[in-house]
């Protein structure tokens, strides 16, 4: 099984990661890890359904949760 350290390491250096996250102000903490060999979330994360999904123990692919974050940056033009 990859550990949580190794998924972080493997998305951290991916420059499209990288830039996605950049644009967006997002870290990896951010998202959640979720195995879609069970079902289970290894590790939560910090903003709205951001996921990192592993199967057969290789990074499947990445979603981001725009919904929540045209939402956020919204609220924020708002204050100011």
């Amino acid at each position: 099984m990859i550990t949580i350290e190794e998924i972080r390491e493997k998305v951290t250096s991916s420059k499209s990661f990288v830039y996605w996250n950049e644009c967006k102000g997002l870290s990896f903490d951010d998202f959640s890890i979720v195995n879609l060999d069970d079902g289970s979330t290894l590790k939560n994360g910090n903003l709205g359904a951001n996921a990192i999904w592993i199967e057969n123990g290789k990074i499947k692919g990445v979603f981001y949760d725009f919904e929540t974050l045209m939402m956020i940056n919204k609220i924020e033009s708002l204050k100011g």
